[in-house]
């Protein structure tokens, strides 16, 4: 083979390995079609591989490093307080996420599953329904949201569905000195850039009260602003679709501040909010009628 002959071969597949170098990096950051369809195909096949079934990204994690696998230990038996303990995860028992209430014994005094399907028919926007923040009433009411999914439940200790409260209401739930539940609620998903903080009733499911974090705190004062990371001029972009905007707060808790914890701090009024958002590695104590940054601290969360 002449000399010139073999430079044009090796300068072809040179340039046509380089072509599909800079196709795979453009295809993998915009997602061309049919992208997600491959992706979906290759989580199926990793999932019947893995699980023997097809399994939605994100329902089963694996145990941590060094963690025994067992349901339920006791390390220390003398510090163990009486009691139960309400756990959430996902169960072999109902191939589901479940509840299970446990006594001091590590025996389930109850346990149930929370069947999202059974009051979402077109199934949780994000794909999985991820179960994420969960709190227990005098009552022995359990409220769950979750952070894929498109509502906020309210259960009994059989499992059964009190009320359900459409939104994508996400990370944490709250109880204030009223008894009112208090939860974070995005725009269309928990990365959305319009976010707010949703007071309901624990009754009815009721909204009693919407604080817009971007309308009514971000925007109450150019401080505010800028302690939010917000340049001038820059405005948010709304949800168009689930999570197709830049996560620039990605709230994860929020905490009312009661009447007892108040009289250890006279700069803060009950009713207050403190809130976490995870990207600006910020906690917040707001001001609930002026929307005021009462106290704030970045980092090292």
């Amino acid at each position: 083979m002449r000399l010139d002959q073999l430079y044009f071969r090796f300068s072809l597949i040179f340039v046509l390995l380089l072509a599909g170098a800079v196709f795979g990096v453009l295809f993998e950051h915009f997602k061309f079609a049919p992208y997600h369809s491959m992706n979906n195909a290759l989580s199926a096949i990793k999932s019947y591989r893995k699980y023997g079934a097809l399994v939605p990204p994100r329902l089963i994690g694996g145990i941590p490093k060094n963690g025994s696998g067992e349901f339920y230990t006791v390390h220390n038996p003398d510090l163990l307080r009486d009691g139960y303990r309400l756990l959430l995860g996902y169960t072999k028992q109902f191939d589901d996420y479940g509840v299970r209430l446990v006594d001091v014994q590590g025996n389930v005094v109850k346990s149930f599953a929370l069947n999202y399907n059974g009051f979402d028919a077109d199934g949780p926007t994000g794909d999985s329904d991820s179960p994420h923040a969960f709190h227990i009433d005098k009552n022995g009411h359990v409220y769950v949201n979750f952070d894929r999914g498109d509502y906020l439940v309210k259960y009994d200790l059989c499992g059964e569905i009190q009320w359900s409260s459409a939104g994508n209401f996400h990370h944490s739930l709250e109880f204030d000195d009223d008894g009112n539940l208090w939860t974070w609620s995005g725009e269309i998903s928990s990365y959305s850039q319009f976010q707010y903080l949703v007071e309901l009733d624990p009754e009815t499911g009721e909204t009693l009260s919407r604080v817009g974090l971007y309308e009514d705190i971000i925007s109450s004062s150019e401080s505010n602003r800028t302690l939010f990371g917000l340049l001038s001029g820059q405005e948010l972009v709304h949800e168009t679709e689930y999570n197709n905007v830049e996560d620039i707060f990605h709230p994860n808790d929020i905490e009312i501040v009661s009447a007892e914890s108040a009289s250890f701090a006279p700069e803060v009024s009950p009713g207050d909010f403190i809130i976490s958002l995870r990207e600006l590695n910020l906690v917040a104590i707001i001001d609930h009628e002026s929307y005021d940054v009462v106290w704030h601290m970045q980092g090292p969360w």
